[in-house]
Parts: C-alpha cells; structure tokens; sequence
C-alpha cells in the first residue's frame, strides 16, 4: 500500500510541475482543472493539488500505525484496534488518488514540440558518449574528463550551433587509434562526424 500511496504523490508532484508556465510540457484538461478566481488566463491544477495533499494523510496514518506497534509485546493488545481507523481511511484515501491519477492522465495532453526541444538542451546524451570512449578502450576517468571538456567547451562558445568545435569534437569522441568496433554509433551531434571519419582512415 506504501507503493501505492508514493506513485499519486510522485505523479503529482512532477505533473504539477510539467504542466505549470514555467515548464510547459503539458496541458491539463477542464475535467481535472480550475480557473483562477482572479486570474483568467490561469489553469489550477486542482486534481493533482489534491492528491498531492491526500498522499500526506496517508504517510500519516503509516506513522502513528507504527508508533502504535513500537511498543507492543509480542502479543495481542488492546492498542491493536486503533489499526482499522488508520488502515481503511488510508485505503480508502489510496483508491481516490489513484483513481483521480487515471482521469488526470486520460484528460492530460503533452506538447510534444515543448518537450522535444527541452530535451535537446543540457547534454542529455553526454553519458552516451562516454560509454562510446569506454567501449573504445578508454578508461572511464579519462572518458568522463573529455566528456565533461566538450561540454563545458560548448557551453562557452557563443554560436547557437548544436555541434561541437572541431578542437571539442576530436578531444572528447575516439579517434583512429581508439577501437570503436563494438560501440555502437554515438547520438551527440558533436560526434558523428569524427567517428564516420575514423571509420574512413581505417577502411582505406
């Protein structure tokens, strides 16, 4: 029941967030949000709002269920009734956020080009490449260190091009010398170009 109580409030927490202005990755729909009552441009998220707080009174009753128990011998004691209260209000109060998570993801739409050019930034495939260097015999200390470098390079060059510098894009992906027989092709745009020119030293 712990489990189930923790998914609402992570789903919660996090949908909250993804469907604030700030972040902007989805878009709940009428059935599970509110209008502010000054704002007119604005969409409370009240189911989500909602089962963030139910999920608390879960934890709760968890809790004094367990300071309850801390005490008792090894037998049955009068203490032991206060367990229903916590445990049916607590699978009662489960039951409603998980059914109150099902219309929120059923009424929930993503905007799929927000989410895609978010994951464009921040060097989401940086740890792809340093397990091409490692794959190609580099150790992982080294690979980290040149991985790290490029992006940090990158971060400082001024141009809005998503490719890395040539001195970037040789310092951080395998070179001739390094086997990349078994790595599979990276997904940094940084370092496709190197590894297909590698590829063509060795074939000739």
């Amino acid at each position: 029941m712990l489990d189930d109580a923790r998914a609402p409030l992570a789903l919660g927490e996090d949908w909250i967030f993804f469907a604030s202005h700030e972040a902007g990755y989805l878009e709940l729909g009428d059935a599970v949000a509110t209008g502010s009552s000054l704002m007119p441009q604005k969409k409370n998220p009240d189911g989500l709002e909602l089962v963030r707080g139910k999920s608390g009174r879960v934890f709760g009753a968890l809790h004094g269920l367990l300071v309850t128990l801390k005490g008792l011998p090894l037998a049955y004691d009068k203490d032991l009734q206060e367990d229903k209260e916590a445990l049916f209000g607590a699978v009662d109060s489960t039951r409603a956020c998980l059914s109150m998570c099902a219309l929120v993801v059923k009424n929930a739409h993503f905007r799929a080009e927000r989410c895609r050019a978010e994951a464009s930034r921040g060097y989401l495939d940086a740890t792809d490449l340093a397990d091409l260097l490692v794959k190609a015999g580099v150790p992982f200390r080294k690979a980290h260190e040149r991985v790290g470098a490029a992006c940090a390079a990158r971060s400082s060059s001024a141009s809005s091009s998503a490719r890395c510098r040539p001195a970037s894009r040789a310092s951080s992906c395998p070179s001739s010398r390094e086997s990349t027989s078994r790595a599979s092709s990276p997904s940094m745009p940084c370092c496709r170009g190197a590894t297909r020119s590698a590829a063509r030293r060795r074939a000739a």
